[in-house]
């Protein structure tokens, strides 16, 4: 990702908009509440003036954008649908910049638009490891077909439960995700954007957005922050709010690539936060929820990953997929696990 020079902006959660929005009052709180609940803006008089609006189906929550002056471009971080609203009000001074994540409501098959799916099977909720399959097609509607072979996978340290993604499940006695339950999420998310220790001139190889990481930049794993499960840049916060969180730049490789995963983008409070894609420390050392491979599966991985393709990655326990496949037409999978 390439970023501008400027202030950071770091956008608040869908709650804390909606919050400020009716505080804000008149018709700017209007419009910005007309824009939580649809996605969407009308502009009543020639009074008020659209600038951008920027749609983007393939960002995580991370919450990482930079604005270099009113009117300049910006480049969000943000989940599955973001919009960024400058809107020039007609009083000599005014300016309302509105910085929000959306997330679309759930779409009959979230999937549907989607040429590369990662698949991530374990063999049961309290399993430890799995394997990823990856699968491309050329199309909507066209047959999947297999990349490569099944790659080893370790999860989190309690196994897993049900995450918030694109779609719902219907639990019995499954777990739902919760914040520091070390469990990786189960479910349908987006995928995107990428980031590392290397700078953005070295990682152009990667087609997802790439973050480079620097030590200021911290995941935030305090659920009661207006910056909750999204990547900020500690030095560009006018005031820190959180009393937890992970320094991304990190003394070991872990984190040396990785990939944001969009669980949670509403960044509804406990529910979990922060899951990468990401390096593991040996192949049976489980995560605090991330699912993470050897480095070169993940290289390998990152070089085909196309934003363009919509990726995205399922995963869940064997016994679950078969529905969710059936349901969403996601890729076949061999039934029979590989061996580790």
């Amino acid at each position: 990702m390439r970023v501008n020079s400027g202030s950071l902006l770091l956008v608040p959660s869908r709650n804390r908009l909606a919050q400020d929005a009716a505080a804000l009052g008149g018709g700017a709180g209007q419009l910005l509440i007309q824009f939580l609940q649809k996605g969407a803006v009308s502009f009543p008089d020639r009074k008020t003036h659209f600038l951008q609006l920027r749609r983007d189906l393939n960002a995580p929550a991370c919450g990482l954008a930079t604005c270099a002056g009113l009117g300049h471009n910006f480049l969000s971080t943000r989940p599955q649908q973001s919009y960024f609203i400058a809107m020039r009000l007609f009083s000599p001074a005014l300016f309302l910049l509105i910085g929000s994540a959306m997330v679309a409501p759930a779409s009959p098959n979230p999937g549907r638009h989607s040429r590369q799916c990662v698949v991530v099977e374990a063999p049961n909720w309290t399993s430890k490891t799995g394997f990823l399959r990856a699968f491309e097609r050329t199309g909507p509607g066209r047959d999947w077909k297999a990349r490569g072979p099944a790659i080893p996978v370790v999860l989190g340290k309690n196994g897993l439960a049900w995450g918030r993604g694109l779609v719902g499940a219907e639990t019995g006695s499954e777990p739902r995700k919760i914040e520091g339950d070390n469990k990786a999420p189960a479910g349908i998310f987006r995928l995107g954007p990428a980031f590392g220790y290397a700078p953005a001139r070295d990682a152009t190889w990667i087609r997802l957005r790439y973050v480079p990481l620097t030590k200021q930049i911290e995941g935030i794993d305090d659920s009661r922050s207006r910056y909750y499960n999204q990547l900020v840049d500690r030095s560009r916060v006018a005031r820190v709010d959180w009393h937890s969180s992970e320094k991304m730049l990190r003394a070991d490789n872990l984190y040396k690539w990785g990939v944001f995963v969009a669980h949670n983008a509403t960044a509804q409070s406990g529910a979990g936060s922060c899951i990468f894609l990401h390096i593991w420390k040996n192949s049976s050392a489980a995560t605090a929820g991330c699912t993470a491979m050897a480095e070169r599966d993940l290289v390998q991985l990152l070089k085909w990953l196309d934003p363009a393709a919509h990726p995205l990655l399922v995963q869940m326990p064997r016994g679950e997929y078969p529905a969710f496949q059936s349901k969403f037409g996601l890729p076949a999978v061999d039934r029979a696990l590989p061996t580790r």
